[in-house]
């Protein structure tokens, strides 16, 4: 399992949604 980790508010998760700081979501 892979997993996307945002650390910066301007990038966007798998989904295309804005992604909340540091989050971490399944890939």
């Amino acid at each position: 399992m892979n997993y996307y980790c945002s650390f910066d508010k301007s990038l966007k998760n798998y989904d295309g949604q804005p992604s909340s700081y540091n989050e971490c979501k399944e890939m």
